[in-house]
């Protein structure tokens, strides 16, 4: 049956329910026969960040190896990578910057203290939230095009990228085309509310005694009571708006992303996971995904300093890597620290992916001479020869 696809693709096994999932769905398609998978477009989106994009792409290059037809929606600056992913693989370009900031958004975050809760604030309020409008656009562009096309005659299947809030407003009811499913892809551990944990981004391990519901049920009015949150929430709610959602009781960012796709698909297993007595039924869970040979990271990819860590490797030195990551971008909590107490090691190279920002934008980054840095290195090839790697 045709509008399996994603879930028995991944997790066979584990869903002896997935007619009943579907049961109600399939019957208001108007099809006689059930469709063959070359005959089953999908419309999958990635979120116009590399660490996203290539997970998600590998979602994609599974299901076109299967046959299936896809159109690939992302960020103009992976064009080249979209569009050669795969020849079922039909490159949708998204509306708006090429890149999950502009020029001048870049210039912006350079002008504000590194790590400072403004900083923070802001570049979640723009790789988030302010680029929905076009993300919105682009996907009922996309949505267009697939029902200009077919009609009604093939379910319309949108499996995409979790943080792209472009899909929400028509899932809380904007006006426009409305997917017939809606499959999220979670790259990052579960952010859905449950009463067994505490919130999302909240480095603790859950209450087990017997106020443990209600002690997690304060921490949780109190994240919508903290700035930061309550701020996104605010900047979230009136794009919301502003696509047409109406209504008062919306919920919140981490919580809207998980809650209402009717599936999500996270990138992970169970055990990774803190139990959830109310975890929703439609949470699945398939693991990673190989890289294909097309997907693989060529060395032209690489810096120019690289033949100084096969040359390290070859010498039997350890190799570590350090990222300080896209949203906490305080140098001073692992990059520096990181750097200062290796710089003495004859033993050690460190590699160090900056991600927001060149090298020489980074201030007072002062390398030691066992130290090399770029902005980023792609993680297939950069892994295989690393011994530690710290992280946000």
């Amino acid at each position: 049956m045709a509008p399996l696809i994603a879930l028995q693709t991944f997790v066979p096994g584990a869903l002896h329910h997935v007619q009943d999932i579907f049961q109600q769905y399939t019957g208001t398609v108007e099809m006689t026969t059930p469709l063959s998978r070359s005959e089953t477009p999908l419309i999958i989106s990635a979120i116009t960040h590399w660490s996203h994009f290539e997970k998600i792409a590998k979602i994609a290059v599974s299901l076109a190896d299967l046959g299936y037809p896809i159109t690939f929606i992302t960020g103009r600056i992976f064009e080249k990578e979209a569009s050669s992913l795969h020849p079922n693989i039909t490159y949708f370009p998204l509306l708006g910057n090429p890149d999950k900031l502009s020029e001048e958004d870049y210039k912006t975050l350079a002008s504000l203290p590194p790590g400072s809760e403004e900083a923070e604030l802001f570049i979640s309020k723009a790789v988030l939230v302010d680029g929905m409008p076009d993300a919105h656009n682009t996907l009922q562009n996309a949505f267009k095009d697939f029902r200009d096309k077919h009609g009604s005659s093939k379910p319309l299947l949108s499996f995409y990228d979790l943080p792209i809030l472009g899909h929400l407003p028509i899932l809380l009811g904007a006006p426009g085309i409305k997917p017939d499913i809606t499959f999220a892809a979670s790259c990052h551990p579960l952010s859905i509310d449950s009463n067994d944990t505490y919130p999302f981004h909240i480095s603790k391990f859950p209450e087990t005694g017997p106020d443990a519901r209600a002690i997690h049920l304060k921490a949780y009015q109190d994240r919508h009571e903290d700035y930061r949150t309550r701020e996104m929430d605010l900047h979230m709610w009136a794009k919301f708006r502003e696509l047409g959602v109406v209504g008062d009781n919306l919920p919140s960012m981490h919580q809207a992303m998980s809650s209402l796709p009717d599936h999500v698909m996270t990138m992970g297993v169970p055990e990774f996971e803190f139990p959830r007595s109310d975890l929703r039924d439609n949470v699945h869970y398939f693991g990673g995904l190989k890289s294909s040979p097309k997907q693989t990271p060529k060395k032209s990819d690489l810096p120019s300093w690289w033949a100084d860590v096969e040359e390290a490797k070859r010498q039997g030195k350890k190799i570590v890597a350090v990222s300080q990551g896209t949203i906490e971008t305080h140098w001073d909590d692992l990059l520096y620290p990181t750097l200062e107490a290796l710089r003495h090691r004859d033993d050690v190279l460190v590699i160090a992916t900056l991600v927001v920002s060149e090298p020489e934008d980074v201030p007072h980054l002062k390398l030691p001479s066992n130290a090399r840095a770029a902005k980023f290195v792609p993680y297939e090839l950069l892994l295989p020869l690393v011994r530690f790697l710290l992280q946000t």
